[in-house]
């Protein structure tokens, strides 16, 4: 489904990662990867129109993955932070990045998803 868009999802927890990956998945092709580096890889593999990570992550953090994102790729890819720590809504602001606060539901994660994406949900065809 070449046609719908990529969304590039970023965690190192496993479990929120297969999550996140099935809950998009029903109205956006996902490519997910543990880690910054891993990120980075898939960015030069194909560019996505979206990139949820997570903040915290061993190695690459979110402000290094995002830096390095935005070096990479300029400001076109639309990034948006998942975390729970209190000064990040500040920091993804001053990067000019989205923010979703840890924990979310569903239909915030679906919300951020259509956002910044600008898909309508056609339903089941």
């Amino acid at each position: 489904m070449g046609d719908r868009p990529t969304i590039l999802v970023v965690d190192d927890e496993q479990p929120l990662l297969r999550l996140m990956g099935t809950v998009l998945g029903m109205d956006y092709d996902v490519v997910t990867a543990a880690s910054g580096m891993e990120a980075l890889e898939k960015v030069g593999q194909q560019a996505p129109q979206l990139v949820l990570m997570d903040a915290r992550m061993p190695g690459m953090d979110g402000r290094q993955l995002a830096l390095a994102l935005r070096e990479k790729q300029g400001e076109d890819i639309p990034i948006v932070v998942i975390s729970a720590v209190r000064d990040m809504p500040s920091w993804a602001r001053e990067m000019k990045l989205g923010f979703l606060a840890k924990p979310f539901d569903i239909d915030e994660l679906l919300s951020v998803a259509e956002r910044y994406t600008h898909v309508d949900n056609p339903g089941p065809s």
